[in-house]
């Protein structure tokens, strides 16, 4: 899903979300653009830590991952890196250095 779907669902009045059974629900996973932190909270008060988030598709494949369970303990997360992939945090100057982005 993307977070424009969890928009969409939470403003469903509660008699709307309430009416389908989806007890058996067990996983749903989010990406494309961030979700707001408001939103996602929102999502996991309702569904439960049922919603995951993996970030970097666009770009090249998934690269981190976050479960409801880290994104709760670390509100506003994108997780970790997935194994095999490397992340580097820049800035818009492009700090760190070439020296130490070449590498």
């Amino acid at each position: 899903m993307v977070s424009i779907m969890f928009i969409r669902l939470l403003k469903l009045s509660d008699e709307v979300r309430r009416k389908p059974d989806v007890s058996s629900l067990e996983f749903v996973v989010h990406a494309s653009a961030p979700c707001p932190a408001p939103v996602k909270q929102t999502m996991i008060d309702w569904r439960g830590p049922v919603t995951h988030e993996y970030c970097g598709s666009t770009e090249t494949s998934p690269v981190t991952f976050c479960t409801a369970d880290d994104w709760l303990a670390h509100r506003g997360t994108v997780g970790r890196a997935l194994p095999g992939v490397e992340v580097m945090v820049i800035d818009a100057t492009g700090w760190p250095p070439s020296a130490v982005r070449d590498r």
